[in-house]
């Protein structure tokens, strides 16, 4: 176990003694990546960087996630293109609208779970006005020994919602009678 495994499970058996449920059975997960090999986040931070070390307007955004998403790992390559918005996933996606708008390509790198919160932005501020901004879902469906409020069961469901949303102007014209 890593340090930083050892540190949630210690913490997890902490809130097991202080929980009103700690009869629950403990569920022990095993070593979920292999030795030597890059996670998904770190795969994705470094294509980030080679990407935008050929494009400067490439900026990355993230909310309070620069470990869990691997952005810290762009941070020290293009620190002035880096934007940690703290705990504002909503204002996350506001600011990467702003940026697209301005001809930056913003990438922003949000847990799943936690992208639910901008939602309407999404919708409202990106899709309706077709802005350049990539969005990197990381952690999405059951996420291993991150704990409950990282696991996001309502992916699947927010995604079909979300590209129907984006696609619904073009089908319309398509569609439309003249």
């Amino acid at each position: 176990m890593c340090s930083r495994r050892k540190a949630a499970a210690i913490n997890r058996r902490s809130m097991d003694k202080r929980n009103s449920m700690a009869s629950a059975p403990t569920i022990r997960y095993g070593d979920d990546q292999a030795a030597g090999l890059p996670t998904y986040s770190e795969v994705f931070a470094n294509t980030l960087v080679e990407l935008a070390n050929k494009n400067e307007k490439i900026v990355a955004i993230t909310a309070a996630m620069p470990n869990g998403t691997a952005l810290d790992l762009f941070r020290p390559h293009h620190p002035k293109r880096y934007f940690d918005v703290g705990i504002a996933e909503e204002h996350a996606v506001v600011f990467a609208a702003g940026m697209a708008t301005r001809g930056y390509r913003p990438v922003c790198a949000i847990y799943s779970t936690f992208l639910q919160r901008a939602f309407d932005p999404i919708i409202h501020d990106v899709c309706l006005q077709k802005l350049p901004v990539t969005f990197c879902m990381d952690r999405a469906g059951l996420s291993g020994d991150d704990g409950p409020t990282i696991t996001d069961c309502s992916t699947s469901p927010i995604c079909a919602a979300f590209l129907r949303s984006c696609s619904w102007r073009r089908r319309m014209k398509t569609n439309w009678p003249t």
